[in-house]
């Protein structure tokens, strides 16, 4: 039972540490491909590249999708099982 809820804990501490990475990684993408950028429209229509796009412009919500489901896990956590 105390393995399952450790193992809860240290879960939801992994979800936001990848987020940060995740967020990192993004950001990067998206510096090194604004030398395609003409007039604010994007000469290169890479699908990939418009969805990272997307997601980042979308950044808040996701982060509060994460530290929904981060807290919901912390939870479980507190039940004894």
């Amino acid at each position: 039972m105390l393995t399952i809820n450790i193992g809860l804990v240290i879960f939801g501490i992994a979800i936001p540490i990848g987020m940060m990475i995740f967020w990192s990684k993004v950001a990067k993408i998206l510096q090194t491909k604004f030398e395609n950028k003409s007039h604010d429209i994007i000469l290169n229509e890479n699908t990939s590249y418009k969805f990272i796009e997307w997601i980042y412009h979308h950044k808040s919500k996701f982060n509060i999708l994460m530290a929904t489901i981060v807290t919901v896990i912390e939870f479980l956590a507190l039940i004894p099982f």
